[in-house]
């Protein structure tokens, strides 16, 4: 059984690692340590990136923070709603939104599947080396 990665079980991961508990079992599997590490980082720089766009568009228009976070969540998960604000932004505003929509779809799966090719072990072991400390 291969584990997906999606919403839930990206939260359930983070909120285990983040709470202390060593293992995270969904069902009767456990999930690999370097799951947890990819769930754990996209997490992270989601939300980082959600945060960061949300101060730059209330930055970039006159518009209240309810808004300007609908705005950019909504553009980050490419649900297609819309408070209407992005036709009285500005320019740069709405390349933002764009720039969001384009990492919104590509950038998670892209990250994760980096984060997943990173992880190789080596097939030789460098010699060891005594120095003297002091």
């Amino acid at each position: 059984m291969a584990w997906k990665e999606t919403a839930s079980g990206r939260s359930w991961c983070s909120t285990a690692v983040t709470c202390g508990q060593g293992e995270v079992n969904i069902g009767h599997r456990r999930l690999p340590e370097t799951a947890q590490r990819q769930a754990v980082s996209i997490t992270l720089i989601s939300v980082t990136l959600v945060a960061l766009s949300t101060y730059l568009l209330m930055a970039l228009t006159p518009h209240s923070l309810d808004q300007a976070l609908f705005e950019v969540v909504s553009a980050f998960g490419t649900v297609d709603l819309s408070t209407g604000i992005t036709a009285d932004a500005t320019p740069a505003g709405q390349l933002l939104l764009v720039l969001l929509m384009f990492i919104g779809r590509i950038g998670p799966l892209t990250l994760g599947s980096a984060l997943a090719l990173k992880d190789r072990t080596r097939r030789y072991q460098l010699p060891e080396e005594r120095v003297i400390v002091g």
